[in-house]
């Protein structure tokens, strides 16, 4: 794997989203085809552009998301300068009502069936001297999100209890997939800020198969468990997670590598409240993974030790200054994710229902 040519790749959508940002119409049009958005409708393509048909309404809600002015005119006059472009001679109205109906009607599942879609095709088309020993890097976090203070979305995503009734705006939690190498978001699960089952683990769990055999996956120390580990394991994923800080690594037990270098066996923990008793026992006894500590000698930086957990069992394949590399990756996910928010305005979405907020995000 080749840093430099990540980097690279990595500064390809910059001007991809200049380009569409200064282009009139429905610039989505070039990279979204029709005949792609038909196939996730699963209805045969014909080519008849309806004032507001699901091609067009969602050119125009990517548009709308990307542009600086998020106004649902800015939205309608993209989509009259389409159909004046395209020779269209439609009693054209610049009613803004009839846009906001056409993104209601929607489904959610198109738009997020294209946005994986998308990723993945462009997961398999990376080039392979830019993996990692031709395995795909897959790096997850969570982060959040607010939205306008309806009782819909309340009701959904209600505010944090620190906020004080009446003068609060609901949150939604949101745990993303990311490419290691294209930065693109391969799946998503959203919930509530708080409450049973809304954790970045929870979470995590609901979008557990965008993990293939072969993949390593890297995630902060809150993604350092047994089980979450162990899932992975049986998926046949490699995982480099840095140690949680509740958890104890003794260098002097196990089976040594080197120098701060073990492979530790972890006992299963008791059965949480959240898991049934058959998953439970569906999970090994124990778990076999290796702890390293690894020192961040970044020129500039405080030197910083940390220990790291690994399913990279054999220190032949890959040693611990390798596994401090790839581990460096993983600070790339907080990047991706703050400028994702930020490019597309998403720190405080614009959905009034949660529905919309679903298909905002």
């Amino acid at each position: 794997m080749n840093i430099s040519s990540i980097v690279t790749a990595r500064s390809y959508p910059k001007s991809i989203i200049a380009s569409l940002k200064s282009t009139h119409g429905l610039p989505f049009r070039e990279i979204l085809s029709p005949e792609v958005i038909a196939e996730s409708i699963n209805v045969p393509y014909r080519e008849r552009y309806e004032f507001y048909s699901p091609e067009i309404t969602l050119w125009a809600f990517l548009s709308q998301a990307l542009d600086a002015d998020q106004s649902l005119d800015a939205a309608v006059k993209r989509v009259i300068a389409f159909h004046l472009a395209i020779g269209h001679d439609y009693d054209i109205s610049p009613n803004t009502a009839a846009f906001s109906k056409a993104r209601s009607r929607l489904p959610e599942e198109i738009i997020s069936n294209l946005a994986r879609d998308s990723a993945e095709r462009m997961e398999e088309n990376i080039p392979v001297s830019w993996l990692w020993n031709k395995l795909h890097l897959k790096l997850v976090d969570g982060t959040t999100v607010s939205m306008p203070d309806t009782p819909g979305n309340q009701k959904l995503y209600p505010q944090p209890g620190s906020q004080k009734k009446g003068i609060g705006f609901p949150i939604a939690r949101i745990v993303a997939v990311i490419s290691c190498v294209t930065g693109a978001v391969l799946d998503l699960a959203i919930g509530p800020y708080a409450g049973k089952e809304t954790g970045e683990h929870a979470l995590l769990r609901q979008i557990i198969n965008v993990f293939e055999p072969g993949d390593v996956a890297l995630g902060d120390s809150y993604y350092a468990s047994f089980f979450l580990i162990a899932m992975l394991i049986k998926k046949g994923v490699k995982v480099i997670f840095p140690m949680h800080t509740a958890r104890n690594s003794d260098f002097r037990r196990g089976k040594q590598l080197d120098k701060k270098d073990h492979i530790a066996k972890w006992i299963k923990p008791k059965k949480p409240k959240w898991m049934d008793q058959e998953t439970y026992d569906g999970f090994p006894a124990e778990i076999d993974v290796r702890e390293v500590m690894i020192c961040n000698n970044k020129k500039g930086f405080r030197s910083e030790q940390r220990i790291i957990v690994t399913t990279f069992l054999d220190a032949a394949f890959i040693s611990s200054s390798q596994l401090a590399t790839l581990y460096s990756c993983r600070w790339w996910v907080e990047l991706d994710l703050r400028s994702l928010k930020q490019t597309m305005h998403m720190d405080i979405l614009r959905g009034k229902s949660p529905e919309m907020v679903r298909k905002e995000i």
